[in-house]
């Protein structure tokens, strides 16, 4: 008896899914001795979740999003042609051939955290956004059944909450090939899209009735890249349009703790040579001009063993740099992809302009519509440079993957073919619907 109840009560601690419920019964465990220990430096969701610490619970979700946002951006950056891996380990060499796997070393994407030494040194999607979209949805259905009299600024709240569900939702969309919510059925990406697109709604009008500039944007940009997800243009411009311009919304790191860090700094510095800025962004120009958002530099350093230069990004200084999270110069690139399609090419040539003499770069003309929707690829290539868009947008626009799916890897066997992250199979095993 003794031993059952031990071996019931790790396999409990061992969990992060609800599914883990279901396994533990069917193990023969006594669910009521196995959730009745409590460790003492835990607090019990019930006791917690009241109307006087609604602010430290949203304080909560967004660091779970803020942390799962930078683990995102830099992991989508390794498995696109951003980033690349130099000498790492399997777990991190999966993102950069394109060969994740639903389970073991290949799937970091599914086990890793959101700490880099959580899982064989490597940074995880699915779980630390799983998590984070949990908490702001939650945290949403809570403020909706408490009051104004129990909660200040509890309508700001419900916006703010509802606008990162949305992006939690949008995020796990753009990377993963199927995913699950709340014990669900595997989910497409278009369905995510969709709870993305409900949560934003939520957020707008929610903002709207109260005049809050802040989550109205933020949740405005939101829908705009779900609607666009979506192949809803007309609908993704409309909102794109009401963002303002000078309109961005950061996401805040430190170099307080590891879990804080901006990765994308941190885990080219202290990994030294173990991940580069890959070929495609080493030198962008226009019309033999360097494009300044791309923000990189030769270290003049070589991967030992490879021979491989290291290259590293610097658009982010420091361990506390933030990432834009939405921005009005993504609103105009939604606005202008709606542009070609509905022929208004003039318009889409001038808002690309408007961005290049920000840029400082030379200006761009053509009045031929590929060639202008070409161009809004590689505008957003540019100007949304390890912000979390490009892994998405190969798959949006099809673009060849680089390098080709079957070339050789620099420390053996070929890269894959892979765009999105497969289901899993942590959710599989432990969601009785996930099977």
């Amino acid at each position: 008896m003794r031993a059952r109840l031990i071996f019931c009560r790790r396999l409990f601690r061992a969990s992060w899914t609800i599914g883990i419920m279901f396994a533990l019964v069917l193990a023969g465990c006594n669910l009521d001795n196995v959730i009745s220990v409590q460790a003492p430096d835990r607090i019990v969701g019930d006791t917690f979740e009241t109307p006087g610490n609604a602010l430290t619970l949203m304080a909560g979700a967004v660091g779970d999003f803020e942390c799962a946002y930078g683990a995102y951006v830099f992991a989508t950056g390794v498995s696109s042609d951003e980033l690349a891996v130099t000498d790492g380990l399997q777990a991190q060499e999966a993102y950069d051939r394109r060969i994740f796997e639903p389970t073991g070393l290949r799937a970091a994407y599914a086990n890793g955290t959101c700490i880099p030494s959580d899982f064989e040194g490597t940074l995880g999607v699915y779980r630390p956004l799983s998590a984070a979209r949990w908490q702001a949805d939650n945290l949403t259905k809570l403020l909706e059944k408490w009051t104004d009299a129990q909660v200040q600024n509890r309508e700001m709240l419900i916006a703010k909450a509802a606008a990162y569900a949305g992006y939690s939702y949008l995020l796990l969309g753009e990377s993963m090939c199927a995913a699950s919510f709340d014990l669900s059925a595997p989910q497409t990406p278009a369905q995510m899209f969709t709870a993305a697109d409900d949560r934003f709604s939520k957020a707008i009008s929610t903002a709207q009735g109260i005049g809050n500039s802040e989550f109205l944007n933020m949740a405005l940009v939101g829908r705009a890249r779900a609607r666009l997800d979506l192949g809803r243009k007309p609908e993704a411009a409309t909102d794109a349009r009401a963002v303002p311009n000078g309109f961005v919304k950061n996401a805040g790191f430190s170099a307080a703790a590891a879990r804080r860090y901006n990765f994308l700094y941190s885990e080219q510095t202290d990994g030294g040579t173990l991940y580069t800025v890959e070929g495609p962004f080493q030198n962008r120009q226009h019309q033999g001009v360097q494009d300044p958002r791309v923000q990189v530099v030769n270290t003049g350093r070589v991967a030992p063993g490879v021979d491989i230069p290291v290259w590293y990004q610097t658009k982010y200084p420091a361990r506390n740099s933030p990432i834009a999270i939405a921005r009005y110069a993504e609103a105009q690139l939604i606005i202008a992809e709606a542009d070609v399609d509905a022929g208004n090419l003039t318009e889409a040539v001038a808002i690309i302009n408007a961005l290049h003499a920000s840029a400082g770069i030379p200006p761009f003309a053509s009045t031929d519509g590929n060639a202008i929707m070409a161009h809004i690829i590689d505008e957003r290539a540019d100007e949304l440079f390890l912000e979390g868009h490009r892994f998405a947008d190969i798959n949006r626009y099809n673009l060849p993957l680089d390098p080709p799916a079957g070339t050789p890897y620099h420390k053996g066997g070929t890269y894959g073919d892979k765009r999105c992250y497969p289901y899993p199979g942590i959710e599989a095993d432990n969601n009785p619907n996930g099977r």
